[in-house]
Parts: C-alpha cells; sequence; structure tokens
C-alpha cells in the first residue's frame, strides 16, 4: 500500500490495525510508543489493500494529538463555531465511521496522555463526548475503511503553538456538561483508626468534611494564584491557572467539587476532579492529608464525637478464623508501607536515554551494522564502556570525579549479547589498548595486580551473575576478596590505591614496575588513580536472584549501572567488524588528552580537567539535593537497599555527563545543560528500574525465593489469579503453597477473597497489594 509508507516518510509511527477492535494488529506495539517502525516492517505489514491504518501519538510521532468527537460527532460543529476561522483552516479533519471528527495536528511542545475533555448524559449514562489521543494514544485514520479526510492531510499536519493548543482544547471543555467524579478523600488522622471499637451513635465531623461544608474554597485558590474567569447560568465557575494569560478556562467549580482540566496546573492532575479539603492539602500541605487535617482542626474545623458507646461493633476483635472472607472490604485496610511499594514496573528503557549526539550515537549504529540481532539497548552499553575505558585516567571533572562506570547489560540468552563485547575487543587492540581488555579475574588480588601493571582496565564479563553468586553462597569470608577490591577500587579512582603487603608474582610484578618508575624504591607499592570499567552481561532472572540482601545494600549492585535490554532484534546481514574512519580520528583525540604529559602508562597522570557551563553547575547542585533529600528519606527508616541505590545515584549522573561531553565534542568537551539534564534522566530510569526488579527477583533464603515467584505470577496476572491457576503455575506442592500464601497473607502482601461463579461452589481469588490503601495493579 503506498498510504502507509507515506505516512512514515511524514514522521508519523504508523501500524496496521484491527477495525472491530479499534487496536494495532501487531503482536506487540508497545515499542513503536518509542521508535518508529521500518520501511521493511510496514511493508511487511500492510500486504492487503484493505488493511486499517493506525497512527501512534505523542512524541514517536513529532508530538501528534487528535481531538477525537464521539457520539456521532453532535458537538464538533458548535466546537468549529468558536475557534478562530484562520487556526481551523490549519487542521487535519477527518470523518470516522459512526459519524464522529478527528482533528490531528502537532504541537511544539511535548503532549501528556490522553484527556476527556466532554463528557454528558445519553440514554440516561455518562457518555464520553470529546476527548483527545495524545502521549502512549493512537487513532484509526484514512485510508483505512469508512475514515474519510475532510480538510488537508497528514502530509501538512500543522505545528501549533501552545497558546494556539490551549485555544482547541479550551472550546472543547467549554462544552462539558458534567464534571467527572471527585477524587476520593483518602483518610485523616481525626477518622477512626483500623482495628478501634466503632460507636454507632453521634459520629465526629471530620476537620475536612468541615471545611468541605463552609471553607472559603475561593479565598484559597486566589491566594494561591487562581483567577476566577465567569459564572454560567447553571452555577458552573469556570477558574483560570497561575501564570496562564487570556480568557482560557483551567477548571471549574461547581457544587462543591473543583474539576481540573489543564495539565499545567500544577500540583493538580488533569482530569481529576478535587474536594476543597483535597486541595487545601495539596495547596498548602503538599498532599498530607494527616497534616492538613490537624492543621484545619486547630482552626477551629471539626467537632468531636459522641461519648455514647452503647452501639459499639466489636467484629474487629473476632478471631482471625471469624472475619469475613467473601468481598473486598479487606483491601480497605491499609497495609503497612514497604519501600518496594515505591518502585512499580518503569517498563522498557525510552530509546532517547540511548541516544548521545557525536561519538557515541556513530559507535552505536556502527556496532550494529555488524550485529546479526542489532540490540540497540547492548551496543549502546557497549559504546558507553568503551568511551569510559579510552578516557581512563586522561580527564578528570572540576567535581574530582573521573568517568568509570560499572554497567550490567541483562537480555534473555540468543539475544546478542557478546557482539558489543566483541566489538569493544577490536576496538581496543585497533588502537593499541588491548593489554588492558580483560574476560576473566579470578580473584581480588589478580584484579590488584592487574591494575598495578596496567592501570586503566576494561573488565568485560558474560554471565556476571555468577560472581554474586560465589559471594553469596559461600560461608568462608575470605571469598568475598573480589567484592572488597570492586568496592575499593571504584571509590579510589580519584586518588591511590595501596597494595596488599604481599604482593608478589609476574617477575615480581615486573620488579615493582621497574621500581614504581626508578623513583620510588623502597616504598610500599601503590596504583595512582586506579582505573576499572566493568561492562557484564547476564540473564535478568538469574542475575537479580543472585543479588543478596548484603549485596543489595553495601553498595556494589547500588554502584552498578543496570539495564534490562529487552529482546532480540531482528535478524541482520552482519559485517566484518572494521572501524571507520571517523571513529578512528575521534579515538586519536581522546588519547590525545593530555593536561601535563599523563597517560595510562605513567605512574602520577595529569588529566585534562572537564569543566562545567554555569547553567549545567547549578543543575548538577539542584540534582545533588534532589537525591540527598531522597536517601535521608530512607534513611531514618534504615531501608538499606534503596538508601544504597540513592546515595550513588548523582556519582552516576557526574560521570555520565562526562561521558556526554567527550561524547559530544572531544576536541573541546564541556559539560552542558543538556549533558546534565540526559545524565539525570538516565540514571533516575536506570536506579527506579534496578530498585523494582530488585525487590521481584532478590531473596534471603530459597523460601524467601518461591514467595516472590507467586508475587511475580499475580503481578503478570494483573493483580489477581484464582486459587487453583496460581498453584497450578507456582509449580509447588499443596503443602508449600499453603505455606507461602499463610505467610503473603499474614504479611499483607495478599488478599483471599470469594467470589460466586454461578454454580455450586464459590471461587478463591488471590488479589495483590502493591500499595497502601488496597490499589490493586
Amino acid at each position: 500500500m503506498k498510504e502507509p509508507r507515506q505516512y512514515l516518510a511524514f514522521g508519523l509511527s504508523v501500524l496496521p490495525a484491527d477495525r472491530t477492535r479499534k487496536c494495532p494488529s501487531v503482536a506487540s506495539w508497545k515499542e513503536f510508543q518509542g521508535h518508529r517502525p521500518t520501511e521493511a516492517e510496514v511493508d511487511s505489514w500492510f500486504r492487503a489493500s484493505d488493511e486499517a491504518v493506525c497512527v501512534v501519538c505523542g512524541k514517536v510521532s513529532g508530538n501528534l494529538e487528535c481531538i477525537d468527537f464521539d457520539n456521532h460527532g453532535e458537538l464538533f460543529p458548535k466546537w468549529a463555531e468558536a475557534l478562530p476561522q484562520e487556526l481551523y483552516d490549519r487542521l487535519v479533519i477527518e470523518r470516522t465511521p459512526s459519524g464522529g471528527f478527528h482533528v490531528s495536528y502537532r504541537c511544539a511542545e511535548p503532549v501528556c496522555g490522553n484527556l476527556k475533555l466532554a463528557v454528558g448524559m445519553r440514554d440516561g449514562k455518562r457518555t464520553t463526548l470529546i476527548e483527545t489521543r495524545g502521549e502512549g494514544g493512537l487513532i484509526l485514520c484514512a485510508p483505512s475503511q469508512g475514515y474519510v479526510l475532510c480538510q488537508n492531510d497528514y502530509g501538512h499536519l500543522p505545528m501549533l503553538a501552545e497558546k494556539e493548543r490551549e485555544t482547541l482544547l479550551d472550546a472543547a471543555w467549554k462544552l462539558n456538561e458534567i464534571a467527572e467524579e471527585e477524587e476520593t478523600q483518602p483518610q485523616t488522622e481525626t477518622q477512626q483508626p483500623v482495628g478501634q471499637p466503632v460507636a454507632s451513635a453521634a459520629p465526629a465531623t471530620r476537620p475536612g468534611d468541615d471545611f468541605n461544608a463552609r471553607g472559603d474554597f475561593r479565598a484559597l485558590l486566589q491566594m494561591h494564584g487562581w483567577k476566577p474567569l465567569r459564572t454560567t447560568q447553571d452555577g458552573n465557575e469556570h477558574w483560570q491557572r497561575p501564570g496562564k494569560k487570556g480568557d482560557g478556562t483551567s477548571a471549574t467549580l461547581k457544587d462543591g467539587s473543583f474539576y481540573v482540566f489543564s495539565s499545567n496546573a500544577s500540583p493538580f492532575e488533569p482530569e481529576k476532579s478535587y474536594s476543597p479539603f483535597m486541595a487545601y492539602a495539596l495547596l498548602e500541605h503538599n498532599g498530607d492529608c494527616a497534616e492538613a487535617a490537624s492543621a484545619l482542626s486547630r482552626e477551629g474545623y471539626g467537632s468531636a464525637p459522641s461519648q455514647d458507646t452503647s452501639g459499639i461493633d466489636w467484629s474487629a476483635f473476632r478471631p482471625k478464623a471469624e472475619q469475613p472472607q467473601g468481598n473486598l472490604s479487606a483491601l480497605d485496610t491499609p497495609r503497612q508501607k514497604h519501600w518496594a511499594d515505591e518502585y512499580p514496573d518503569p517498563g522498557k528503557l525510552p530509546e532517547r536515554l540511548t541516544h548521545i549526539p557525536g561519538f557515541i550515537d556513530e559507535f552505536v549504529e556502527w556496532s550494529m551494522s555488524s550485529a546479526p540481532h542489532p540490540n540497540r539497548v547492548l551496543e549502546f552499553c557497549g559504546a558507553l564502556t568503551f568511551l569510559s575505558y579510552m578516557a581512563g585516567r586522561r580527564v578528570i571533572s572540576d567535581r574530582n570525579t573521573l568517568p568509570n562506570i560499572y554497567l550490567i547489560a541483562l537480555a534473555d540468552s540468543g539475544t546478542g549479547k557478546d557482539h558489543p563485547r566483541k566489538v569493544n575487543i577490536a576496538s581496543a587492540i585497533a588502537c593499541n589498548m588491548g593489554n588492558g581488555v580483560v574476560e576473566d579475574i579470578t580473584s581480588g588480588a589478580a584484579l590488584e595486580d592487574l591494575l598495578f601493571l596496567n592501570p586503566a582496565v576494561l573488565f568485560q564479563k558474560d554471565e556476571i551473575d555468577t560472581m554474586f553468586n560465589v559471594i553469596k553462597m559461600a560461608k568462608d569470608p575470605s571469598s568475598e576478596t573480589m567484592l572488597g577490591k570492586l568496592l575499593t577500587i571504584f571509590g579510589s579512582s580519584n586518588s591511590v590505591h595501596r597494595l596488599r603487603d604481599k604482593a608478589v608474582g609476574r617477575a615480581e610484578l615486573m620488579k615493582m614496575r621497574s621500581d614504581m618508575a626508578n623513583g620510588m624504591r623502597g616504598q610500599s607499592p601503590v596504583i595512582q588513580n586506579p582505573y576499572l570499567v566493568i561492562f557484564g552481561t547476564a540473564i535478568p532472572k538469574f542475575f537479580y536472584e543472585s543479588l543478596s540482601p548484603r549485596i543489595l545494600a553495601n553498595g556494589m549492585a547500588a554502584r552498578c549501572i543496570i539495564l534490562d535490554a529487552g529482546k532480540r532484534g531482528k535478524p541482520n546481514h552482519p559485517k566484518i567488524i572494521a572501524m571507520p574512519d571517523g571513529i578512528k580520528r575521534t579515538l586519536e583525540v581522546i588519547l590525545g588528552y593530555r593536561g601535563g604529559g599523563g597517560n595510562l602508562g605513567s605512574i602520577n597522570p595529569e588529566m585534562l580537567v572537564l569543566k562545567a557551563t554555569p547553567e549545567a553547575d547549578a543543575l548538577l547542585d539542584e540534582i545533588a539535593m534532589r537525591f540527598e533529600e531522597k536517601y535521608h528519606s530512607y534513611d531514618e527508616n534504615s531501608e538499606q537497599t534503596p538508601r544504597a541505590f540513592w546515595a550513588r545515584a548523582n556519582e552516576k549522573v557526574v560521570k555520565l555527563a562526562m561521558l556526554y561531553a567527550i561524547s559530544a565534542n572531544a576536541a573541546s568537551p564541556v559539560i552542558t545543560k543538556n549533558a546534565v539534564k540526559w545524565a539525570y534522566d538516565f540514571s533516575d530510569f536506570t536506579t527506579r528500574q534496578a530498585l523494582f526488579l530488585a525487590a521481584s527477583y532478590s531473596y534471603e533464603n530459597p523460601f524467601d525465593e518461591k514467595k516472590q515467584k507467586v508475587l511475580r505470577i499475580l503481578r503478570r496476572r494483573k493483580g489477581e489469579c484464582p486459587h487453583s491457576e496460581l498453584l497450578h503455575y507456582s509449580h509447588e506442592s499443596k503443602e508449600i503453597f499453603g505455606k507461602i500464601m499463610d505467610t503473603l497473607l499474614d504479611t499483607e502482601d495478599v488478599v483471599c477473597i470469594e467470589r460466586d461463579t454461578g454454580g455450586r461452589k464459590r471461587q478463591k481469588v488471590y488479589l495483590l497489594r502493591e500499595t497502601p490503601g488496597g490499589d490493586v495493579k
């Protein structure tokens, strides 16, 4: 088909679609939210002339957004009349098979997710009349059967400024007929505590409820910069967020419900309705409802409960076996929060984070061209570690940091984990740097000796989980020598590492490196700026299962940048690994960095000092404070694993920003604001992903491993699974499975309910409790 290829040429992520279900017909389309398909993929998908077409909205399609007019497009004429003619004429408009309309355009700024703009009651039901399709959404479009372009086409999408986009959305919002359901008010400290007797008469009036009834909410909004615009005949008050100009509506207030429309009205979220109390808690107390209730109570809101206890409900004090099991009420009881609750699956690494301008992008593209199954994340990891190795002991930031990194790429068998290692070895040899690349180190002493002879080393190891497993399973403390050296050497890169007392062998370590370059005879041997780069690969499941709580808490795992490379790439006709001239020239520049004669063979290198621009320097300070706050939040509760990871996050930002600077401008590297922004996004994402996977796979003992496996099954089943199916998938005996579930029920990670299936027996179902308050994911 001609059109799908054209859409790809227009910069749109185009996919085949199932017309009936209105969704892509490819097996998995999530990856195409991050990158567009290739021409070969498009040609293979669209073989039939009547194949339906859909387009992914958001950044991948150039910040594409679409306004979808449902219910036969009944509100489209009123909406169109409200627009300036010049703006209306630029839009791409098509008719849908149901008689509705799609209005499409691009935005100069990134668009948010889907927004519900107008709803109304139709045939006794709440009906969506107008909504957007933005980041993460998609639309079916022409030339699909029944979709007809009425004005312009997708090859001429207008690029709208933020104000023009707001004009379109505001015109739609003004047609909204009813507010969405109000955001539920969470329990405050004045509500009845769980497990306490409940009096049946004269309940207390909560401060939040009292504020909802008689608080001056409008004065609160105005105090925080909100501006009242107008009130319609039905009593719907239109308000404008702080900083916005003109007469565009950002939210409405009616019947005690503050419905926020704008996606730029922090701390409020778009498409949500808030009570006055919830808005007060967000604006005045950063969302802490208990603190907000206490403050209102001090101002005279709320009343005390009656002391009549004649109607006390003692059900909370029944023995556990007598508690009701037939409904979801157990989910309403908050459980104790655990740090793992804060880290849901962040998904696949965004492709934009695998791009660094200059050397890295060029190296990755070259590496992928010779890979049998190119995987961008794997090749990116290889490129990043290779650049780190090449810059070893040649540059230092003005924050006294060297760009040495420990990086572990996770991928299943057959994904191509060996290819980037082969490229790195070949590249190092081409630059006469092959002596420093090793694939096996037997002990901490061997590592120390290797660095003494060659102070910069690239250690590439497949199945790196085996190294952690040796440490995890061994009972002899001496087996942790390797781990101790890895920790020490990482921290000594900007200073000196003193060798153990009995460092001998290999002709007494080349006569103690020629008596420390003929000037330090008789002194204890040291390594000035020991520089170790690790590029490890492993299968995700095996790697995380190899991490003991000690390794997670002592900082070894936290020092590592851990990435999940995802699935195997499509087959490629591999080429001979031959370094392009452009990459060679860049490496020659990097190998020539000298601040006074320092190089990899020198005893005391004098390194090039890499500085940051004032804007980048200020941003680095801000990021350091942000990560410091995270560290202290976990330090207060002695939660060792997240504390260790966030303690190292800022150090990673500086190292990564240095590598970005060298890649972007090898001749005159400077840490820019863009370098810091990328490094922050990369470090933040990989830290969150590592914490999610560590919580999912790491375990203290074999029984804990079985519990984690059951929890992973429940997550894959979207938070719930019948008893019989969960027993089957666990591959455990009934006895062991029973003990596992009893433990998970006791720790309140899981809730058990019974459901009516229409037959004689009621079905026992387990529900996953991932977050405090019982939100089932």
